[in-house]
């Protein structure tokens, strides 16, 4: 039977999306993991980073720099999916047109809009990093941008302007309700 009014419809999937935000943050951490403890996916994740044929080195402070830098990105995305959840859970218990929902919007725009320059940052100094023992003339400094990076700052660019506009919105409710 379907559910009796969109409100109880936004509370189902709302459950069911703040499952699914944990969950994806679980499986993001998971993945980390594997990558971390697979020598050939860091050597294949590192010559990525380097235009073709450099020559570089998994050296100790290499693998300990591209752990930071590489963690930025996965920290931002993991307290996106965390503000996502919460978000999902709030709405879940009839929570919706309330500020800190907009609030909550804003921090994943915000999250996905700095994705690219910890992407940008991370890729710059990783390269610097696999390069150091390399003889001078030969040390690389190279920026990466991934588009799928770019196309989730832009996005999170949009999220977080509508979560600005949403507690300002939540915020003239409660004035108005507060008159009435």
């Amino acid at each position: 039977m379907p559910d009796p009014t969109p409100l109880a419809r936004v509370q189902r999937l709302s459950r069911f999306f703040s499952r699914l935000a944990l969950g994806l943050g679980a499986l993001l951490v998971l993945l980390d993991v594997l990558v971390w403890l697979d020598r050939d996916a860091l050597e294949r994740g590192a010559a990525l980073l380097l235009p073709e044929g450099t020559a570089y080195a998994l050296t100790p402070v290499a693998l300990a720099g591209g752990f930071v830098m590489g963690h930025l990105v996965l920290g931002l995305l993991l307290v996106a999916l965390w503000q996502a959840h919460r978000l999902f859970a709030a709405f879940a218990r009839g929570e919706i047109l309330v500020p800190e929902s907009g609030a909550r919007l804003f921090r994943i725009g915000l999250a996905f809009a700095l994705v690219l320059p910890a992407q940008m940052l991370g890729s710059a100094v990783a390269s610097v990093l696999l390069t150091l023992g390399n003889p001078p003339g030969e040390r690389v400094l190279s920026i990466s941008v991934d588009p799928a990076h770019a196309m989730l700052a832009a996005a999170g660019l949009l999220i977080l302007t509508v979560g600005w506009v949403m507690a300002e919105a939540a915020r003239i409710a409660d004035d108005n309700a507060q008159i009435v």
